[in-house]
């Protein structure tokens, strides 16, 4: 399915696609963002990334995601299969930690699934807020969080 006008309501009409376009998406996520400063009279939001390198500058790992406010949120944490075993994850997310801390944030959170890293957080101190199953697949989505200290 592209693209299916389900139904009007007035001049306006639903639409359903399977293959949104880039701007539509951001469309809708500018819109909220507005929202959200106003309602909140703040605009702090600010992403960042962190990159592991190869000697041909190709990308083995990373960590990616966003703060605001006074948390940090993880979207992405990853290193290549080569290099895992030899404590690359763990250096990665003590950066992101002190990114964090740069920034003030009193909180990191981030989900993964069962069959990704949930072990590896709790291992560096995220605490286990719920976990969802997803029964179709005989996983579960875990939703971690990590209270900084203040320094």
């Amino acid at each position: 399915m592209n693209q299916v006008e389900l139904y009007a309501f007035g001049a306006l009409r639903f639409e359903r696609t399977d293959q949104p376009a880039r701007a539509d998406l951001e469309a809708i996520s500018d819109a909220l963002f507005e929202f959200n400063c106003q309602t909140t009279q703040t605009n702090d939001f600010r992403e960042f990334a962190v990159f592991l390198r190869d000697e041909q500058q190709e990308i083995v790992g990373g960590a990616a995601g966003w703060s605001r406010w006074d948390w940090l949120h993880i979207s992405t944490l990853w290193i290549c299969e080569t290099y895992t075993g030899r404590g690359l994850g763990s250096r990665m997310l003590s950066q992101v930690e002190a990114l964090a801390r740069e920034r003030g944030c009193q909180m990191i959170d981030l989900s993964t699934f069962s069959f990704q890293a949930p072990a590896f957080y709790r291992k560096h101190g995220f605490v286990e807020l719920f976990a969802m199953d997803i029964p179709s697949r005989g996983i579960k989505k875990h939703f971690l969080q990590k209270l900084l200290d203040k320094i």
